[in-house]
């Protein structure tokens, strides 16, 4: 989009200023008990994974490796329960977790451990210091609307020994009791969350006159309880219309994940069809965008009910990221291209008219 030379040194020197240089070549994103072994330069998996072994051993550690992918709502409460209950890191205090995700690491991870395929997720396996299989597990096992049944049972994994049934599947009475909690939980979390969709302003500079070139950071929350298209303009101060006119389109797919695609749409109006998971939200960073209006800093964001292509609807993929971060949004690559004119209809449940702010 940006030609000249001179302004590719322009917004490098916007994406360090403003997002402060940070390094994404690092092996192990390290949180509170676990560590997330992902993708750096040549590393394979085998070597990594070894290296964290030798780590636990050395701190007299036992290995609890769990198996996710980011659509996997199971994966996600285990690893919040590890990170943030009290309950349960005071009885997995023994235990170090090594997450791995299939998708990131697919092929690699399902040969990881002899014996072990991952095929069905979470799949959580306690290791010995050689990397070998001693108990393999579900997550449901675990008793996740409990604390305490999971805390438990990871802790019974950490000695080698298979989960119990959790103590509220044999009484009714509790089990309502937790789910009825569960659901507070996720209502407070869901009301602690922007429902709105955001446009962060990360840069700008001109272009060549009379345009204006934008590096924006843009938030798209579903708080729906269905996963859900979003269609956002990609021209600030260019209206989405339910009939646009469309030259051609193609599916692109983020650099930074194995899974995540972005139907891109070339016409009047320009605009993107995002998938967003359910109870979760879309983060796109250093996306760049080009308006030729430098007085309409806005860009429209439809939640849509329906989006069709010569009739046909723009299906989901199967296993939808959840929420997705992309640090840098224009880092793209086709992995579909159509070329047209096509007829589409975006039919929205509801309009924002996003602001770009500082």
């Amino acid at each position: 989009m940006f030609q000249p030379f001179i302004k590719h040194c322009l917004l490098g020197l916007v994406l360090a200023l403003t997002l402060g240089m940070a390094s994404v070549s690092t092996s192990y994103a390290k949180s509170g008990k676990t560590t997330w072994i992902h993708r750096a330069g040549s590393a394979t998996l085998p070597s990594l994974f070894q290296a964290e072994l030798k780590k636990a051993k050395l701190k007299k550690k036992q290995v609890v490796v769990l198996f996710t992918a980011d659509w996997c709502a199971p994966c996600h409460a285990i690893k919040d329960l590890i990170e943030t209950s009290k309950v349960v890191q005071k009885k997995t205090r023994k235990g170090h977790f090594v997450i791995i995700d299939v998708d990131e690491w697919r092929g690699p991870a399902h040969r990881l451990i002899p014996g072990i395929n991952p095929s069905k997720l979470p799949t959580i396996v306690r290791v010995d210091h050689q990397g070998r299989s001693v108990l393999r597990s579900g997550g449901t096992n675990l008793g996740l609307l409990s604390e305490e049944d999971t805390g438990n049972n990871l802790a019974r994994l950490i000695k080698g020994l298979k989960p119990l049934r959790p103590a509220y599947e044999s009484n009714p009475t509790l089990k309502r009791e937790l789910v009825k909690r569960a659901a507070e939980r996720a209502r407070k979390k869901k009301n602690q969350k922007s429902t709105e969709p955001t446009a962060t302003i990360l840069g700008k500079f001109p272009g060549k006159p009379p345009s204006m070139n934008w590096v924006l950071k843009v938030t798209l929350p579903n708080p729906d309880s269905r996963r859900r298209f979003f269609a956002v303009s990609t021209v600030p101060g260019e209206p989405l219309t339910e009939r646009p006119q469309v030259g051609s389109y193609e599916v692109v797919k983020f650099d930074e994940h194995v899974r995540a695609t972005v139907t891109r749409f070339y016409g009047q109006p320009g605009f993107d069809v995002i998938p967003v998971a359910s109870k979760s939200f879309v983060e796109l960073g250093a996306w760049r965008l080009q308006g030729w209006d430098k007085t309409k800093t806005w860009i429209d964001v439809w939640e849509l009910e329906r989006a069709t292509i010569d009739g046909q609807a723009i299906q989901f993929d199967k296993k939808v990221p959840y929420e997705l971060t992309i640090e840098d949004a224009t880092a793209t690559k086709p992995v579909r291209t159509y070329n047209g004119p096509v007829k589409v209809l975006l039919r929205p449940k509801k309009k924002h008219r996003v602001q770009l702010r500082y």
